[in-house]
């Protein structure tokens, strides 16, 4: 019989935070050209690793949601989800909802508002 280790546990899951980090960095600077000017390869990757404990603040972990999440991230700023009274509102509001639904409210909300 098979067994993991602690520490292999956590090396399987800081590779695949790794990989997700690499994946949403491609795509964020493919679709986020002008952020990605400003805060370059090693700044888009603290980017997303902020957004990311960022989102689990609000129970937000799928890779979908976090997509969306570090998109509004891009367009209103990194701490967004604080500074913005509209995001504030909803995720204060959302505390017993579903993260999918939360995203995708947060996500409405940000495309009225988008600069």
């Amino acid at each position: 019989m098979f067994r993991i280790t602690r520490a292999q546990m956590y090396a399987l899951r800081q590779a695949t935070i790794d990989r997700f980090v690499e994946e949403m960095a491609t795509h964020l600077r493919e679709t986020f050209p002008e952020q990605y000017h400003v805060l370059g390869d090693d700044g888009l990757r603290d980017t997303v690793q902020y957004g990311i404990e960022r989102a689990r603040i609000h129970a937000i972990t799928s890779e979908r949601d976090l997509c969306l999440y570090l998109g509004l991230m891009l367009t209103f700023g990194r701490d967004f989800d604080r500074e913005q009274p509209w995001a504030r509102e909803i995720l204060e509001s959302s505390l017993l909802e579903p993260a999918d639904v939360v995203v995708e409210r947060l996500h409405a909300a940000g495309m009225e508002r988008e600069p």
